[in-house]
């Protein structure tokens, strides 16, 4: 009878196996796999180990783009220095098992906020990057001084420099849209002054970045055509004929002609 029973009890095991309603125990034990952060930041210390622990002895490395103190420790600790995408390599146990994790590493973000702002009024950046999709970009000044706009005018600041989620803080203009990355605002009367803030929340932290804007007396911009000496209009001239056009523009202290 208990020849039959144990029988019985093998028939049973072995058609809950095929059915895949159990597992055999030796399946059971976990591969050791390599856990830590996969997305850093240059400058950033990160710490690795395997899940569950394997076997010693432990030989870390890595593919580049990162320096550490010790390679034969349960947990290896690196400094990443170097934007790309690097691999953590582990061998571990007395036939050196091999396992990689790629990690990304980010470069520190330099937050700025940039604009689309290019008249007289406005003080120009040698260095201006140009934004994609159009126009010329001005870096706005953070030594102190306040970028200048026109009475009156609609301006957009960009987001530069950094991958996120973004919020910005206006003070002294009107926000007409906030696309995120973006904003425009109308800004108002001369002689008044307003701040740009803006947060960005990273992937390698929080960052900050305010600028000053100063609101000037817009210049006006009038030539004549010779021998007329009042603002022109509307005017004709004939194929290979000279026009000779005379300077009737103003300025403004703050926003003089250039």
């Amino acid at each position: 009878m208990a020849k039959y029973l144990i029988f019985a009890r093998q028939l049973l095991y072995c058609c809950l196996l095929i059915a895949g309603l159990v597992v055999p125990a030796r399946s059971l034990a976990q591969t050791p796999q390599i856990v830590g952060p996969d997305t850093v930041c240059v400058g950033q210390n990160s710490s690795y180990t395997l899940a569950p622990m394997g076997p010693i002895p432990y030989i870390w490395t890595l593919s580049g783009g990162g320096t550490w103190t010790a390679n034969s420790n349960p947990t290896f600790n690196v400094t990443w220095t170097t934007p790309g995408t690097h691999t953590v390599i582990n061998l571990h146990g007395p036939t050196f098992t091999f396992n990689n994790y790629s990690v990304c590493v980010l470069p520190t973000p330099d937050l700025s906020i940039t604009s689309d702002f290019e008249v007289g009024c406005m003080s120009i950046a040698v260095d201006s990057p140009r934004k994609e999709g159009g126009g010329l970009t001005q870096d706005m000044l953070d030594d102190g001084a306040c970028s200048k706009v026109c009475e009156n005018s609609i301006v957009r600041y960009y987001a530069t420099g950094a991958t996120g989620a973004f919020a910005w803080t206006v003070t002294g203009a009107n926000v007409l849209f906030d696309w995120g990355d973006s904003i425009e605002v109308q800004w108002g009367l001369p002689g008044t002054t307003g701040l740009i803030k803006l947060g960005a929340v990273t992937a390698c932290g929080n960052f900050e970045k305010t600028i000053c804007v100063e609101v000037t007396t817009k210049p006006t911009a009038l030539f004549a055509v010779l021998p007329n000496t009042g603002p022109a209009k509307d005017f004709e001239a004939c194929i290979n004929t000279q026009v000779i056009f005379q300077d009737l523009s103003t300025g403004a202290p703050q926003s003089p002609l250039v």
